[in-house]
This record gives C-alpha cells, structure tokens and sequence, in this order.
C-alpha cells in the first residue's frame, strides 16, 4: 500500500517529512500539503508533525550532498506550491543519496525543479521591482500580495533591507497569512487569518494600527511542474 505523508505546508515541515520517510523506509510514499491532500481508500496516511530538530537534520545533511546553488533551487521549487513539486523535490533526494548508477535521474529531477525555481524567481523579482507599499494613517506600511507562488517569504528579505527604518505589513491574498516587520527589533513575525491590525504591535504613541491594506500585486498564469 503505498504511503501518504501529510505536513502542515511549511518548509521545516516538509524537511520533517523527508526525514520520516527515510527513517521508515518507505519506497511507495508521496508528501502532500493539506492544500493538494485528496483523501484516497488505497493509500496509508500518516501525519507528521514539523520537527525542527528533525528538519535541521535533513538540511543540514544536504548541505554535505548539493551545493548552495541546488539547495536554493530545491527551496524556491518548494515555494511555487505545484502540485507534485513535494514528491520531485523527495525524488531527488533519494537519487542523490543513491549510487552514481542513478545520477543522471538525479539531474533529470534537478532540471524540472529548477523550472519551477526559475519561475519563482521571475515572479519574486518582477513583484520586487514593481513593489510599494500604502502608508496607512497609523504610519504602517502596507502591501497585499496575490501570487500563485508563495513568496512572501523571498519578497521579506528583499524589503527587510529597502524599509529597515520602518514598519511594514505583508499579506498574502491566498494563502491568508501576514508577515509582520517590526523596525526597532528587526524582527519579523507570521500572522494566521486576515490582518486585524488592532491585534499587531503599536507605533510609538500613535495607538493600534488601524486601516486598511492597499496595493494588490497580481501574479501572472504559470504552467505546472509536469508541463
């Protein structure tokens, strides 16, 4: 019977997936995000819980295999969120952990994941280039997203160094999650759920945030992983 290994959808959980895949064992096994889950009567799910120590296992044993550069590719393919980009990103871990009989199917995974990566990366810095964010009247900075990838995370790094001076709020329309940054600790925090801003940190003396987010940035149509 072949395996369902279902994660929560973040990247240190997928990381924790991997791991229970090669400590099982398993040879018939697919990861899936609870965004692609399909329940299936011919499958065994088994549900893993994200384990940082576990996750930090795995990169870190990746990081003696693959170089910097496939380990960037291998985080952005996961980022594009393609259906079946878990289960080829896992593929090419086991070859790489194989013999050199199999290194060619190792390229061969590395050649569509990278597809996948590239297309992020277009995405990420066209959406860079173009991005502004709305002053709202509590002083926050103010900026939605709506990509078919998930990169939020790579726009954060980006405009962590443009606006260091200042607060911002990032969210993203789909996935409705948030990421907070706050300038006087540097520090950037992930909110579940639409904004409610009365609930984030205040501004000096200015009270709650208050407001609404301004400026979508829409995401162009992609192909999938298998095209």
């Amino acid at each position: 019977m072949k395996a369902k290994v279902l994660y929560d959808g973040s990247f240190s959980g997928f990381l924790s997936a991997v791991y229970e895949v090669f400590s099982r064992g398993y040879k018939e096994v697919a990861i899936v995000s609870p965004r692609h889950y399909e329940p299936d009567i011919f499958s065994e799910v088994i549900q893993v819980h994200t384990q940082p120590l576990h996750a930090k296992k795995v990169w870190e044993s990746l990081r003696l295999k693959t170089s910097a550069e496939t380990r960037e590719i291998i985080y952005f393919a996961f980022l594009s969120e393609l259906k079946g980009s878990e289960d080829m990103i896992l593929n090419f871990i086991m070859a790489v952990y194989c013999n050199e009989s199999v290194l060619q199917e190792a390229e061969s995974y590395l050649g569509r994941l990278r597809h996948a990566s590239n297309m992020v990366k277009r995405e990420a810095d066209r959406l860079a280039e173009d991005f502004r964010f709305k002053i709202l009247e509590s002083g926050l900075y103010s900026g939605v997203v709506d990509s078919r990838f998930n990169i939020l995370p790579l726009l954060t790094e980006y405009l962590r160094e443009k606006h260091a001076d200042h607060n911002w709020l990032l969210f993203d329309k789909r996935r409705k999650y948030s990421l907070c940054f706050e300038s006087d600790s540097g520090k950037i925090q992930r909110y579940t759920g639409e904004p409610e801003y009365s609930s984030l940190f205040v501004l000096g003396d200015k009270g709650p945030l208050a407001g609404e987010p301004g400026l979508i940035y829409h995401s162009r149509r992609h192909s999938s992983l298998s095209a």
